[in-house]
């Protein structure tokens, strides 16, 4: 009993340790130390109540055997770190590599027949973690329309490069990277397209850069300041409502490996990182994706949604939390006067006052209702989503009908799959 009261107190103090440390060799001496110490102590304990001498000198061998034993178990449960590759290097892809430090891979659609207009358009990919693969739907008509289109991975997701400290996934730096690479376009001010979180990015770059920004498009967008909805802002449509879904999600968390790395983050990212790297825990990701995928679609279209492009588990951790704490930009956006579009589908899960809330905020907005479409509205109804988005850029106004109304309209309001 005592042996094993042992080893879990070298288990505390594995996770103990990563509130003071980073480095995980140093949490698994810490434990290993502690275990040996415990055992030793546990020695000399049982040694005087059998009353029969034993050598200190054998019970500290013992005792490190023994902490040793811990360690090998620990290391055969929790497993071996995937070998972390560099995604700044991928054949085919083009990169910028900003002043910022993040190395960005991109895909440029020039304006057909060389005509460009003076203001290029920008899509903003959703998660934060998830890219896309290729050009989204729309970029070759807006080409046509004399457009120069770009699409990128926001860094710590897809091919670009992944960050060595995950501290360093805030909303600023993704604000800091899009403001870098609209300089390095050489762009004076540009047209920003975001999906779901890209519309928070897009809002937020709005926010900072309002004389870059000449208009906006915001697609199933998410809150626009967290904390203005503490109860969430997933509406009434959850994984946790499908049992099969919840089952699925746990299923993909029960690994030794994955539960130390869950209790390590919720202590020391940093630490956790260090132990779970990219590779791992993308990977996880991505298997949550593929689960959650249903949930962004209409009920009668099951296309498939998660792209080949590799997902990014620690960005969308960390710029969530970060999320949670940075300012409201409510105040600066009331004073953009660039016309902005905003797109919601009938079945998008978010609650209807997040989208509302973007029409309302922005002065010069226009908000409208995509029928038969989910949260993936790009995915769902693609004719729509490129006919509202071209029309609105090219003639000042959107395919479909402007909503107005403060509620909204029968079949529009998380509606039940």
């Amino acid at each position: 009993m005592a042996l094993v009261l042992t080893a879990l107190a070298g288990a505390t103090v594995f996770f103990a340790s990563a509130a003071l440390f980073d480095s995980v060799p140093m949490l698994t001496l810490c434990a290993i130390v502690t275990v040996i110490l415990g055992s030793y102590g546990a020695g000399r304990l049982w040694a005087r109540m059998v009353r029969k001498p034993v050598p200190a000198l054998n019970l500290l061998a013992c005792a490190t055997i023994f902490g040793l034993v811990c360690a090998a178990t620990g290391y055969a449960l929790v497993g071996r770190a995937a070998h972390q590759d560099d995604r700044a290097v991928v054949s085919g892809s083009s990169y910028w590599d900003l002043p910022t430090g993040s190395t960005i891979a991109y895909r440029h659609l020039p304006a057909a027949g060389g005509a460009a207009r003076s203001t290029p358009v920008i899509f903003l990919h959703g998660g934060p973690g998830t890219a896309g693969d290729g050009l989204p739907p729309a970029s070759a008509e807006l080409a046509a329309a004399g457009y120069d289109v770009y699409s990128y991975d926001q860094v710590g997701s897809g091919r670009s490069s992944r960050l060595p400290r995950v501290e360093d996934y805030t909303v600023d730096r993704q604000v800091r990277d899009l403001e870098a690479i609209r300089e390095v376009i050489a762009a004076d001010r540009i047209v920003v397209i975001g999906q779901s979180w890209g519309g928070i990015l897009a809002a937020r770059y709005a926010a900072a850069h309002p004389d870059h920004v000449a208009g906006v498009v915001i697609s199933s967008p998410g809150a626009l300041w967290a904390p203005e909805y503490p109860d969430g802002s997933d509406g009434n449509i959850r994984a946790h409502e499908n049992p099969a879904m919840t089952a699925e999600l746990e299923e993909t968390g029960n690994s030794p490996r994955v539960l130390t790395a869950s209790v390590l983050q919720a202590i020391n990212p940093v630490a956790a990182h260090n132990f779970w790297t990219d590779n791992e825990a993308d990977e996880m990701f991505r298997r949550q994706l593929e689960i959650l995928a249903p949930l962004a679609q209409a009920p009668d279209r099951r296309a498939d949604l998660v792209p080949a492009s590799p997902p990014g588990y620690w960005v969308n951790q960390m710029t969530g939390a970060d999320l949670a704490s940075v300012d409201d930009p409510r105040p600066a956006l009331r004073n953009v006067h660039v016309p902005v579009l905003v797109m919601r589908g009938q079945y998008d899960y978010k609650s209807w006052p997040v989208t509302r809330e973007y029409r309302d905020t922005f002065p010069n907005s226009t908000m409208v209702l995509i029928p038969d479409a989910g949260h993936a509205i790009a995915a769902d109804r693609p004719e729509l989503y490129t006919a509202n988005i071209v029309a609105f850029l090219t003639d000042g106004r959107p395919a479909l009908p402007r909503y107005e109304g403060a509620e909204p309209p029968p079949g529009f309001a998380n509606a039940a799959r």
